[in-house]
């Protein structure tokens, strides 16, 4: 699983010539952050982000980065956490889209890059362990340590609810 290419490349925009007033396909990646109590109780790790909403590490793949790679990245980069173990065959993906807005507008324009967005989303599951510290990047105002229920209530978006459903059954069945 970890040596899985993307399906399409890390930006494509259609059409360019138009930007920023095209659309942008995108590839990011991710994992739903996990540790195990010894009593065998999962704990989710969601990260509070500037804009307000709880959602999972996640971020644009680099070209000719894996899935495993960008996640493993984007964990260390935006929780500080190195000691991962990442699950083969548990992945699951969402897709939305959106159209930036100021800052992110104005970097998107200067770089001719389209300002409507199509972005897809690989989440793979990922465990750490128990002690793991966690040091916020930037990015997030925040952090906790949830269990699933209330990982759902916390959850903004109703397809980051449905990545932790889905990678919680995949973890049932291993």
């Amino acid at each position: 699983m970890g040596s899985r290419k993307p399906l399409m490349t890390v930006r494509t925009q259609f059409p360019s010539l138009f930007a920023p007033y095209c659309v942008a396909r995108e590839v990011s990646a991710g994992a739903v952050v996990f540790r195990t109590s010894p009593r065998g109780d999962r704990q989710f790790l969601l990260l509070q982000y500037r804009a307000g909403h709880w959602e999972f590490p996640r971020g644009h793949m680099e070209v000719g980065e894996t899935e495993q790679e960008t996640a493993l990245r984007e964990i260390c980069e935006e929780t500080g956490i190195t000691d991962v173990r990442i699950f083969s065959g548990i992945r699951t993906t969402m897709q939305f889209s959106y159209v930036a807005r100021g800052e992110e507008y104005r970097k998107r324009k200067n770089d001719k890059a389209c300002a409507v967005v199509w972005k897809r989303v690989i989440f793979l599951a990922a465990e750490v362990p128990m002690d793991a510290a966690v040091r916020i990047s930037h990015e997030h105002i925040t952090y906790r340590w949830v269990n699933y229920e209330h990982a759902m209530n916390m959850l903004t978006f109703r397809n980051a609810r449905g990545v932790l459903s889905r990678i919680v059954r995949d973890l049932a069945k291993k």
